[in-house]
């Protein structure tokens, strides 16, 4: 108020006692504002003149003089709190930084931000600190200079500020922690006192410190001696001699636990260190002769005889020398032991001659008991902190002087056994040897591998094929003559480092092949920035591109063993030539992994079947390493039913496997891989010794789709009772016609693709051709059929003739794919059937007559007669039963089909049974089948998927080769190159270009050499001149050129650095060049035209809203375009800004666009104006090809991203900004700037030709990014024509908004761009830190940890614990003087020491082993009975978390860490569901109906089973046999038809509740349901027998659905799902 009305100052003083704690956070004048007390306002008040205003109000005036020297006014307190937003921690060099502590929190200070110097706020931060200390350091200088003590010390003003500073700054202790220090991590010398700094005597100089810096950095002790030294000098300022007593106190960093893990905690404990000090080589003794406690009778008296005395109190002495009441009250109790420590430690004292000086060298020794107490605590090594005080001697008259502190920093261990990276790793993760969640939540620490060529990566080492019980690094391998490459390694960096040094070489040899230095702007680690709330810099990548090879690029020889290492050295190990001692670097420094070159494949000596338990397949194999795994798979290798790990321990041993059959198809393929990839394959055909359980009539469910949106094949029988059977999903296009011929079933997909598939196994089928017929242009098949007459597989497909859809009849060829037209259909037929003579059947579209006809006939069918009121649609199937010589029609209505017999004669139908979906592809599978498909050696020929190529040198191209038909026995070819100078294929097909030139690539048959196919190979060199703006490693922005075939050189064509940070540049529609910047912190943009001779800027408009990403031209729209996140702008030229946008958000999902470039502009004589077509890039790589035009006043566009993806670059990007695309007429270039990989590299698709991408090359590791490509003078020009003429769909897909866009995340400085998703942030303590037990599960042990629970000197406590589960192996004490006793369950401890131990201190550390009884966790009880000789009964109780009983730990492909770690425990300990063989338990793999049936019987108890079951496919003697007839005898489970349970077969999931269900009425519940379903959107397409089961399941909590709103009742259940409804049931029922 009085500020507003002009007051030059306010003074507010109190109207009560006390000061005043004024809030100005809204107080933005620059008038002083102060308080003062109600005394100080009272005397003003006294001295005034009392006035009143013309409305009579009282006021005082008058006038008042201060003057004198001001005083100082210290108001001390016991605790100061440190600011929790102040940065601390250790530099990599070991320094103790931060050095001192001044208030920064709450500051009322002037916004430096704003001009003029009139905006004052509350602030907090290191900018509020720096003005104190700076403050305080003027003061210091100017005391110093006004006494003259820079002469009298010799030496510098600053350094004696400097020194005097640090030495009397007050050391902070936490009153949280229960009074123990701040972390010197933290104040570094503690809080800046100028006013003990204006009272010192003397100051203080440590050695090797400059400057007058003091403290103690002391280093590594990577033997954890425990042994650390340093000197300092005491100079004294005055002309008389001064006293000092001499002492230390060390801490460490505590640690606390969450659940069984321990961390780091900010709060410190002690550390019972000795530390003795000598000056001139003398000791400067400590204590006194004390002869009369000589308890132990050894003629010395020390801390033997304090430890003697509490041996004594506990019985582990029977008498004491002497006497061991110490402080002579009349008691001996552990008080004594605390008096004699303390008389013992005495007073260390110095004296410093007048104006003259005292070296004091300090050794501070960490006992045994504390050394193993911080190897347990903290295996990785401990920061040893503390303070060393040099404190004056008080005078006679009681003086005290001002006390020098010193800041102590060491690290017990070495610097770099604590990792450089992220915790765990994905080789730690799969094996279980480190669980714990990364920080950075990025699956890090690992080398990437890719096989043969190929993009797709993988994490290298372990088993890549199945899972080992155990990780081995010999076993891992490379194939160094298949292509196979490690590609990269990726990694976390949570420590900066100073240097780094990857390393590939001999690991037997120690022969180095490669050795590089990591680039010094690559060194910085991870960091989280609080204001944005995100990590940066999560992930880091190096290019590796080894293929194993040595120095010289020669293929390593097979054996040779190889290891590849990161090496991350601090600037602690720089050497003085800025050089690393990299041989004294811990572990922790490291990622290392080895491998083996091995490029044999293992082979299967026996394969043979097994009937001895279960019916199991026996393989045996060997390797010349190591055997991976053995697996069986489809026929075409596709799909992997079973895998079982070698295990190998020794290198060339056998294996053997035993691999169930169960629920497998009769054709199998054997698969032996060893480590390296390397396979050797074996076709198994089982025959009728495998059974056949597969339901009558199959066919494609088009209605219930699972979680991926596929279809899936379902089997059914005949009754309507009997349930439906999953049968496998379709990962094709979903398919409309399907046939079953010999044992396999052909099927033709939306988009034309045959396929072929087992009957056995329909999921795993293979994509034979895109058919195609003549010259009719295609539309989609709609039924096919197979003659048995005359052994043709027959298609009704639809064409386009003239906008007319017409149907045609063709013959497929079976073999190879192809089709013969046999003519066109005088009736639209919409399905077809053919019985056994070779007489076709059709109905037609939306009608009920059903014809028939013949091969010959088919254009003059005959009417059969009318199905009534089943008018046929377009969905629908029919199939001819050879079994039966019946006509079966799948009609379709409603999403129902209704399955028909239908007369052949009358066309009368007959409902047989509903199915609730609706379907296709209907077939029965004949009762009798020959032997077409068996393997052949023949070879009709061979094919490639290309016939020419254009590729560059250095660049690969796969290609892939298919011999036909697909039946022979191996599609196996032999490669070779025509002139290997020009371009070499290797033994998978993958082309490499050489040098320029043509040449023939040749694939030929192994089978028959006459059968081959070639394409031809030109390869060209990519010489084109461009423009970019390059970034520079000091991020200085460089107008430049380069030429692609001469990467990474590029040219400056300026000699001075832009102005700008400029990320994007095009030419626009008007000649003009433009450029636009991007501002890194608010992703912002301003637009600038460019002089494209001197490159000179000049500004256009004003700042836009949004960051121009990147920039191309418009011309037919008469402005630029831009991208931004998932938004495509129109910018306008001529202001700089935005004037709309098209938003490509909902097809992108979560994609950002980074690059777009022109492509050519056109004209458009329907809408009569000129429309602009682009490419665009998004962050993964994807390209899309679209158009922009004027219309109605607005702007629309065209395809967007569903329709206009037209290719991808095979490569993604981390970083969505600084990436640049250009169009050059022939090829689009993508600039691809990834701050991972922390590269620019530059790739080129062949957009008018092939569509292969190019990887040009890199550039230099010292630049990043490259933005804005252009080519200097190339104008965008209308009409601009290309060899393939591309073109765009002419509906339009949206329209340019106006609106404001959402707001995209923020990026930081460049090359530091992507933040990490959500982080698993490290457990804070919130609470008092107390006892804590943690369970070590690599050593079985429980490691406890007591503290103190109040500060004292000496105590008691016993400790009592469960003797079944826990046995005492080691007690460590952690006071100057200990002992400890155990008996019966009780271990008792007794303590001292000279000072108090802090609250919350330690006092010692309990091992025990756990016992085989040990699970499901346990107590211990600690009771405190002494406390300072005083008797106390405090009791805690540690609780501590063990293992509980784990079954699922024996099966080897259990995660541990899953969500059905439970309840697998749960049904195998209660003896409900068992292992699946070789230590599997197949959480994932498909329950089987005789499975669970089982499963149900063994929950009854296994009664007593009468009789046997009706079912043919139900064999005695099999585990399911008694459960099949016990579940059918009591209305538990019915069959799938009246003769087949098709017990091998999976169970659905409304199957398993109906199960379920049945069970439950049958044990004597009730069933009662209340509810509905109506929350599940398919609930629907649940059958009716099964919706009373799923909706009681669903009320009482035993299922849930597989997402919030589905119950997928089709879906197939696994066994973890089983397992996990059977835990629920029982829990809730049993």
């Amino acid at each position: 108020m009085a500020a507003s009305l002009g007051a030059a100052a306010t003074v507010i003083y109190n109207n009560t006692a006390g000061s005043i704690n004024m809030d100005l956070s809204g107080y933005n004048y620059t008038a002083p504002c102060v308080s003062i007390l109600q005394s100080e306002g009272a005397a003003i008040k006294a001295a005034s003149t009392a006035a009143e205003t013309e409305a009579g109000t009282t006021y005082y005036t008058g006038e008042m003089t201060v003057y004198g020297k001001n005083g100082v006014s210290i108001h001390p307190s016991e605790y100061y709190t440190m600011s929790d937003f102040s940065s601390w921690g250790v530099p990599g060099d070991l320094s103790l930084k931060p050095e001192i502590t001044a208030p920064g929190g709450n500051i009322y200070s002037v916004n430096g931000l704003v001009p003029g110097g009139t905006a004052y706020e509350v602030m907090s931060g290191t900018s509020m600190a720096a003005p104190q200390v700076a403050g305080l350091a003027a003061l210091a200088a100017q005391y110093i200079q006004e006494n003259g003590l820079a002469e009298k010390a010799g030496c510098s003003v600053r350094t004696l500020a400097q020194s005097l500073l640090m030495s009397t700054a007050q050391p902070l202790y936490e009153e949280a922690s229960g009074g123990n220090y701040y972390s010197v991590l933290k104040q570094g010398a503690g809080l800046a006192r100028v006013d003990q700094l204006m009272e010192a005597e003397s100051y203080v100089l440590v050695e090797g410190q400059p400057d007058g810096k003091v403290k103690a950095e002391l280093g590594e002790d990577p033997d954890r001696t425990g042994v650390y030294r340093f000197a300092f000098t005491i100079h004294n300022l005055t002309d008389q001699p001064l006293d000092y007593a001499l002492s230390a106190d060390l801490f460490t960093q505590d640690v606390f636990a969450d659940g069984n893990t321990l961390y780091m905690d900010t709060w410190t404990t002690a550390l019972a260190a000795n530390t003795s000090f000598t000056a001139g080589g003398a000791p400067i003794v400590q204590g006194e002769a004390l002869t009369a406690f000589d308890l132990n009778g050894d003629g010395q008296v020390n801390e033997a005889d304090a430890n003697t005395l509490l041996e004594y109190l506990l019985g582990n002495v029977e008498e004491l020398h002497t006497t061991g009441d110490v402080n002579g009250d009349g008691q001996v109790n552990t008080y004594d032991a605390h008096v004699l420590l303390a008389l013992l430690e005495g007073k260390s004292c110095v004296t410093v001659p007048a104006a003259g000086q005292v070296q004091v060298e300090v050794t501070m020794t960490l006992p045994q008991a504390v050394k193993e107490y911080l190897d347990t605590a903290s295996p990785k090594g401990a920061y040893v902190e503390g303070f060393v005080y040099a404190a004056p001697v008080a005078t006679e008259e009681g003086e005290q002087g001002v006390t020098h502190s010193i800041p102590v920093l060491g690290f017990y261990g070495s610097w770099t056994e604590p990792s450089m990276y992220d915790v765990s790793s994905p080789l730690e993760l799969k094996y279980g040897t480190d669980t714990r969640m990364p920080y950075l939540q990025a699956h890090n620490n690992s080398l990437i591998v890719t096989y043969g060529g190929e993009s797709q990566e993988y994490y290298f080492g372990g088993n890549p094929v199945a899972q080992d019980e155990t990780y081995l690094p010999a076993r891992n391998a490379l194939n160094n003559q298949s292509g196979d490459t490690i590609s990269r390694l990726v990694y976390a960096q949570i420590r900066n480092a100073g240097g780094g040094k990857f390393t590939i070489r001999n690991l037997e040899t120690g022969e180095v092949y490669e050795e590089r230095l990591l680039d010094a702007n690559s060194l910085e680690g991870a960091y989280f920035s609080v204001n944005e709330g995100k990590w940066y810099n999560t992930q880091k990548s190096i290019r590796i591109k080894w293929n194993g090879q040595d120095a010289q690029g020669n293929p390593l020889p097979e054996g040779t063993r190889v290891e590849l290492s990161l090496a991350l050295a601090p600037e602690y190990y720089r050497n003085a030539d800025g050089t690393y001692a990299w041989e004294k670097l811990g572990q922790g420094a490291y990622i290392t992994q080895e491998l083996t070159i091995d490029n044999t494949a293992p082979k299967a000596t026996d394969i043979s079947l097994s009937l001895l338990e279960g019916r199991e397949l026996k393989v045996t194999a060997s390797d010349n390493e190591y055997v991976a795994a053995i697996a069986l798979m489809s026929p075409s290798g596709s799909k992997v039913y079973r895998a079982v790990a070698g295990n190998q321990t020794e290198r060339g041993g056998q294996v053997e496997a035993l691999l169930s059959l169960e629920g497998l198809p009769s054709r199998l393929l054997v698969a032996v891989y060893d480590y390296a990839m390397n396979v050797s394959t074996y076709a198994v055909d089982l025959g009728d010794q495998q059974d056949d359980s597969r339901p009558y009539f199959t066919a494609i469910n088009r209605t219930n789709l699972d979680d991926a949106y596929r279809l899936s094949w379902t089997g059914f029988g005949m009754d309507e009772s009997t349930e439906t059977v999953n049968l496998g999903f379709i990962e094709s296009e979903p398919p409309r016609a399907a046939e079953y011929v010999d044992g396999y079933v052909f099927f033709i997909s939306n988009d034309n693709g045959l396929y072929v598939a087992s009957d056995e196994d329909l999921s795993d089928a293979r994509r034979l051709s895109t058919l195609t017929c003549g010259d009719l242009s295609l539309a989609n098949f709609i039924d096919m059929a197979y003659s048995k007459a005359d052994g043709q597989l027959y298609g009704l497909f639809y064409a386009d003739d003239n906008g007319k859809a017409t149907p045609y009849l063709c013959t497929i060829d079976m073999f190879l794919g192809t089709t013969t037209l046999v003519g066109e259909m005088s009736v639209d037929a919409v399905n077809l059937a053919i019985d056994g003579k070779g007489n076709f059947y059709s109905t037609l579209y939306n009608g009920n007559t059903l014809y028939t006809y013949t091969a010959q006939t088919y254009q003059t069918p005959s009417v059969v007669g009318t199905t009534g009121s089943y008018a046929c649609k377009v969905v629908n199937c029919m199939a001819w039963d050879h079994n039966t010589d019946k006509l079966y029609w799948g009609y379709t209505a409603n999403n129902m089909t209704y399955l028909l017999d239908v007369n052949v004669e009358t066309a009368e139908p007959t409902l047989v049974r509903t199915l609730p979906f609706s379907s296709t592809g209907l077939y029965v599978r004949p009762q009798e089948d020959s032997s077409r498909f068996a393997p052949t050696d023949e070879v009709a020929m061979v094919e490639l998927d290309r016939t020419q190529l254009r590729t560059l040198p250095n660049n690969t191209v796969q290609l892939t080769a298919t011999v036909w038909p697909w039946t022979v026995s191996t599609g196996d070819v032999t490669w070779t190159s025509e002139d290997p100078s020009v371009a070499t294929v290797n033994t998978r097909g993958q082309v490499t270009g050489v040098a320029e030139g043509t040449t023939t690539i040749t694939a030929t048959s192994v089978l028959d050499a006459t059968k081959f196919a070639s394409c031809t190979v030109e390869v060209t060199k990519l010489d084109r001149e461009l423009n970019a703006t390059v970034w520079d490693q000091d991020g200085k922005v460089w107008w430049s050129s380069f030429n692609t075939g001469s990467l990474p050189q590029y040219t400056k064509l300026t000699e001075t650095p832009a102005n700008e940070p400029l990320a994007a540049v095009t030419y626009g529609g008007d000649g003009k060049l433009y450029a636009a910047s991007l501002d890194n912190s608010s992703l912002t943009s301003n637009l600038y035209t460019v002089n494209p001779e001197t490159f000179e800027t000049t500004l256009v408009g004003g700042t836009s809203d949004i960051g121009y990403v990147d920039l191309t031209a418009a011309p037919g729209c008469g402005y630029l375009l831009a991208v931004y996140g998932p938004y495509i702008v129109l910018v306008d030229p001529a202001t700089g800004g935005w004037v709309g946008y098209f938003d490509w958000s909902s097809g992108l999902q979560d994609n950002k666009l980074v690059g777009i470039a022109y492509y050519a502009t056109q004209y458009d004589a329907d809408y009569q104006a000129f429309m602009d077509m682009f490419f665009v890039v998004d962050d993964m790589g994807n390209i899309y090809f679209d158009a922009v035009m004027p219309y109605n006043g607005s702007f629309v566009y065209f395809q967007g991203p569903d329709v206009g993806l037209v290719g991808n670059f095979g490569r993604e990007t981390d970083t969505p900004y600084f990436n640049s695309l250009y169009f050059d007429g022939e090829y689009l270039y993508w600039s691809q700037f990834s701050q991972q990989a922390d590269r620019v590299d530059l790739l080129a698709w062949d957009a008018e030709g092939s569509e292969l991408v190019y990887q040009l090359g890199s550039f230099q590791d010292s630049v990043w990014p490259v933005g804005g490509l252009f080519s200097r003078n190339t104008m965008p020009g209308y009409g601009w024509s290309s060899a393939s003429g591309r073109e765009v769909s002419m509906e339009f897909a949206g329209q340019a908004s106006t609106e404001p866009m959402a707001a995209l995340g923020q990026p930081v400085a460049a090359g530091g761009l992507q933040a990490a998703q959500a982080t698993a942030e490290k457990p804070v303590r919130t609470n008092q830190p107390t006892h804590t037990g943690i369970y070590d599960p690599d050593t079985n042990t429980v490691t406890v940890t007591l503290k103190a629970a109040e500060a004292a000197a000496s105590g008691r406590v016993a400790v009592s614990y469960d003797t079944t589960k826990l046995t005492l192996t080691s007690v460590t004490g952690l006071t100057q003087a200990f002992a400890s006793r155990n008996g019966n369950g009780t271990v008792e401890l007794a303590y001292a020491a000279a000072h108090p131990v802090d609250q919350y201190g330690t006092l010692a550390l309990l091992t025990f082993q756990c016992t085989e009884a040990a699970v499901d966790g346990t107590e211990l009880t600690v009771t405190a009975t002494e406390r300072d000789g005083q008797a106390v009964e405090d009791t805690a109780v540690i609780p501590v978390e063990l293992p509980h009983a784990c079954y699922a730990k024996d099966f080897l492909d259990v995660d541990l860490g899953q969500w059905y770690h439970e309840p697998i425990d749960f049904v195998v300990s209660q003896g409900l569901m068992k292992g699946m063989g070789e230590n599997r338990f197949q959480p994932n793999t498909s329950m089987t109906r005789g499975q669970l049936v089982t499963v149900l019987y063994r929950l009854a108890g296994e009664p007593a089973v009468e009789g046997t079951s009706p079912f043919d496919d139900v064999q005695a003697g099999r585990f399911y046999s008694d459960a099949v007839a016990w579940a059918y005898g009591n209305e538990i489970a019915k069959g799938v038809t009246d003769s087949r349970f098709m017990p091998g077969s999976p169970v659905t999931r409304e199957q398993m509740v109906t199960f379920l269900a049945r069970f439950a009425r049958w044990s004597g519940l009730e069933l009662e349901t209340e509810g509905s379903l109506e929350d599940y959107t398919d609930a629907a397409s649940l059958s009716a027998y099964a919706k009373e089961a799923m909706t009681w399941a669903v009320e009482n909590g035993i299922i849930q659905g597989m997402t919030e709103t589905t119950l997928a009742p089709k879906g197939t259940a696994t066994r973890a799902q089983v397992a996990t409804i059977l835990m629920r049931y029982c829990q809730k029922f049993a």
